[in-house]
């Protein structure tokens, strides 16, 4: 009986792996309202986002340390993504692919620049790696600028912090962005957003409350991205493990029936008296 289980329990492990689809019940339908040109889908990877900004920075003749570089690759971003999370497939990732399902956890939003960079969809946390995964590249920094429900970024050019938000694309330019025009003040940034498309700033940006403001260049999610290491892993491996028990089991059976029959049929010869002539 426990070998048909074993089989069983192998198939069921690996089957995961060809479902190759965000299985999560909350994946966002564009809302026609923001900025997204499904047209920019060919940027599919930071080398071709980079690229892009670059490009357009250079037709414009602006240097890439610079608050309009800034402004262009935030727009890009913008017209590239729609907002919503981003997820691990169960051919990627099934383990927490399918605990978010069921328990309805996090745990399988895409951290990774490159997976992130695969999607049309994409929230306030995962458009912000995006950005800060090129401004990396460019050696300018950069610090992230967290709210009681959204998340937004700043970057330092001339000795100054200027706010960047890809996700909901605030009417804000120049110096309005200065860190020091805004001190941190989560209701001072409010104006700056359509309230059309964004009707719940209250919720997102709190009330009467300061923005928390990280470190710089810190790295995004680290544990996430270890536990999606660890478990993206096992994902592709845990099917093996039943396969290796029944082996086991059967190796184990194989000896048993091997000596059984040497104990049936081997007896010891009795001693006969041996008389000398």
């Amino acid at each position: 009986m426990i070998k048909p289980l074993l089989i069983a329990l192998s198939a069921i492990l690996v089957l995961p792996n060809f479902v190759d689809r965000d299985i999560q019940p909350d994946r966002a339908e564009y809302n026609g309202k923001e900025k997204f040109s499904p047209q920019l889908s060919f940027i599919n990877s930071i080398d071709k986002l980079e690229k892009f900004v670059d490009d357009a920075a250079v037709d414009k003749k602006i240097p890439a340390g610079s608050l309009a570089y800034l402004e262009i690759l935030e727009n890009t971003v913008s017209h590239r993504f729609y907002h919503g999370f981003s997820h691990k497939t169960p051919a990627q990732d099934w383990i927490t692919s399918i605990t978010d399902r069921i328990a309805g956890t996090d745990y399988s939003c895409l951290v990774l620049p490159e997976e992130i960079m695969q999607h049309p969809e994409a929230a306030c946390s995962q458009q912000a790696i995006v950005m800060m995964e090129v401004l990396r590249r460019k050696n300018i920094n950069f610090r992230e600028i967290g709210f009681p429900h959204h998340f937004a970024m700043e970057a330092s050019v001339n000795g100054g912090w200027y706010y960047l938000d890809a996700n909901m694309e605030p009417l804000i330019k120049g110096e309005e962005r200065l860190h020091q025009n805004w001190y941190g003040h989560a209701d001072s940034l409010k104006k700056y957003y359509n309230s059309d498309i964004h009707p719940n700033l209250d919720a997102g940006f709190g009330t009467g409350l300061m923005a928390e403001v990280n470190k710089t260049n810190e790295e995004q999610a680290p544990n996430l991205k270890k536990l999606q290491a660890a478990t993206g892993l096992l994902s592709k491996i845990l099917w093996i493990f039943p396969l290796a028990l029944l082996l086991l089991v059967r190796k184990r059976s194989f000896r048993m029936y091997a000596i059984k029959p040497l104990g049936k049929y081997v007896r010891m010869q009795p001693m006969r008296p041996v008389f000398n002539a």
